[in-house]
């Protein structure tokens, strides 16, 4: 009997197909961002039960964040550009990088970074939480008092497409934490420095007074779990049993038939 296979490699995604996919599925969660917003009192009553609780924890640790930019105009607008930007433009890098150099992980990665922004978005739905620049009194808001891309003007500039009260998780800090996830796959010594960038984005978020320490935390929380169950999804112990002549090959952290082909040698 000769058997010949077919080689079982990763193919990477085609990039117009990923682009149409990530445009929709972000300007997807733009609007369902945004559509979520809760009950300002309703927000505001949470964001004050929230802070109590850190205070009994003895973790109320956001003045003494205020105080890093406090009478540093030029490292407020730093931080400010730094949350905005950063987000975004960081976190579309590294899929970039992935995509390019590691295809076989770009597609479960892909999946974390979803089902994780999903999973926010019902947390902002259900219990919508106001940030301390809105319900503490020694709270700054950075991005008005800086003007960060227009947030003092009457039309609320940028904040005019945020959702003020989805302050619980942080979506910055989870993405933050998959950058530091995403980089660590990619294996280059250079990229060591990113396990850097979520502690970088928590100080910010907390000096900036968009977030609570907490709100910190669950973010981490949050995409640490989702990635852990995502990559038991597509792990070897669950990769189904070859059925037929028909076996599973790995693709991307995710299993989908390969096919043997067999050929039997003419008995006669």
């Amino acid at each position: 009997m000769t058997e010949v296979e077919r080689p079982s490699a990763v193919r990477r995604p085609r990039w117009w197909v990923e682009v149409l996919l990530l445009g929709f599925g972000f300007g997807a969660f733009q609007l369902l961002w945004v559509a979520v917003s809760g009950d300002a009192a309703v927000a505001l009553t949470h964001s004050e039960a929230l802070y109590r609780l850190e205070q009994t924890l003895n973790l109320a640790v956001e003045p003494w964040f205020y105080g890093l930019v406090d009478g540093r105009p030029q490292l407020a607008a730093l931080a400010g550009y730094y949350y905005v930007g950063s987000h975004f433009l960081v976190t579309a890098g590294l899929l970039l990088l992935l995509w390019w150099r590691r295809p076989d992980s770009y597609l479960w990665m892909r999946s974390t970074l979803f089902l994780s922004s999903l999973a926010a978005l019902v947390c902002f739905w259900v219990v919508p939480l106001a940030p301390p620049r809105l319900a503490l009194a020694n709270a700054p808001d950075t991005l008005v008092q800086r003007d960060i891309f227009g947030s003092a003007s009457p039309d609320g500039g940028l904040l005019s497409l945020a959702n003020p009260y989805a302050a619980m998780p942080s979506l910055h800090v989870a993405w933050a934490v998959w950058v530091a996830l995403a980089a660590n796959l990619l294996r280059h010594p250079a990229l060591r420095i990113m396990w850097l960038y979520p502690l970088m984005t928590t100080v910010v978020v907390l000096a900036t007074g968009n977030h609570y320490l907490l709100d910190a935390v669950a973010g981490a929380l949050l995409v640490i779990v989702v990635y852990l169950a995502v990559r038991r999804a597509g792990s070897p112990s669950r990769r189904p049993a070859a059925v037929d002549g028909i076996e599973a090959t790995p693709v991307a952290g995710i299993y989908r038939p390969g096919w043997r082909h067999r050929r039997q040698e003419d008995p006669a």
